[in-house]
């Protein structure tokens, strides 16, 4: 798959100089210094933090692969009961879910270390990015026809559901025990007295700045909600709207609207608790160097497994993973 060369190096020179860093005593939050964190420690804790998280969840090509063996392994089976009934089965559009992605994005369910606005202006990751690549995508998907299925079709498709299988979490099991212990270090900071403050100080920021919200995850889904209509139509990809026109430029002000809110909000908090997760992530780098190395070979398995399968596959004409 293009790119895994890079990605591979990328995580091993991180591994290499987080564990250098073991040790060394830094500053980690503005009660030890008596001033705030600086830029370059907040940006270089959510370079560690990011680093870190590829691990769990996989760049965006291995992302990407995961996604794909999944919808292999659900409708490789379907395609070939199809075809023993004597039908020729109409894969829907596979929807690459980490289209518009350029990297691994920081977790973005804990208020303190979701990612804060772009120099773009933009939530992170963008939504209008990932919309817009899957809109594009969706309308360039030229699949099995979307009209109504003859009955003998739908008579087959309804024999064979049964053949499909099921979900299964092919997530590499190292991956699993990092995040376990990358959840246990946030939760202590987030769980900090100051931080609970803060929470509660940042939705009364917002509110100030007009936008209601109860929690912060209220925020993101502002941000991406008008961006609705630009979904991808799985009944026929080709007719998803283009990410273009006055509409699309609303939605675009939104996001941009809410995310300087949650910037302006939210920054003092986010480069608290980022400087303070600082020392927990090289502790977490030394402990578990064994199953981030473990979790980088088994991710690059995965990516090779995906591209082989995907190369022979029956219903490889529905997926149009660019980023394989």
């Amino acid at each position: 798959m293009n790119g895994r060369a890079a990605g591979s190096s990328t995580v091993a020179i991180f591994l290499t100089l987080a564990l250098a860093g073991c040790g060394q005593e830094q500053p980690t939050s503005m009660a030890d210094t008596g001033t705030a964190p600086t830029a370059a420690e907040v940006a270089a804790a959510e370079e560690s933090l990011r680093d870190v998280f590829q691990f769990v969840v996989g760049t965006p090509q291995q992302e990407s692969a995961l996604h794909v063996l999944e919808y292999l392994d659900f409708h490789e089976p379907l395609q070939a009961c199809v075809a023993a009934a004597g039908q020729t089965y109409r894969a829907p559009m596979f929807i690459d879910l980490s289209l518009g992605r350029d990297n691994a994005p920081l977790p973005s369910s804990v208020m303190e270390f979701a990612a804060v606005a772009g120099s773009d202006g933009m939530w992170q990751p963008s939504g209008a990015k990932e919309i817009s690549a899957l809109a594009n995508a969706a309308r360039a998907f030229t699949g099995g026809a979307y009209d109504s299925p003859p009955a003998a079709y739908a008579a087959a498709l309804d024999g064979c559901l049964g053949t499909a299988t099921t979900s299964v979490d092919r997530r590499p099991t190292a991956a699993k025990a990092v995040y376990s212990s990358l959840q246990r270090a946030m939760h202590d900071v987030a769980e900090d007295v100051d931080m609970e403050e803060r929470r509660a100080a940042y939705l009364t920021c917002v509110a100030s700045a007009g936008f209601e919200a109860s929690e912060f995850s209220d925020m993101t889904i502002l941000a991406r909600s008008g961006y609705a209509p630009f979904a991808v139509d799985i009944d026929n990809p080709a007719a998803t709207l283009a990410p273009q026109g006055p509409q699309w430029d609303a939605a675009v002000a939104k996001e941009k609207a809410v995310a300087k809110a949650d910037a302006t909000c939210r920054s003092e908090v986010h480069a608290e608790a980022m400087v303070a997760l600082a020392p927990a992530l090289r502790d977490l780098t030394a402990e578990r160097r064994d199953d981030l190395q473990r979790a980088m070979r088994a991710w690059d398995a995965l990516s090779a497994e995906a591209s082989a399968r995907l190369a022979q596959s029956p219903v490889r004409s529905a997926v149009t993973a660019t980023l394989l």
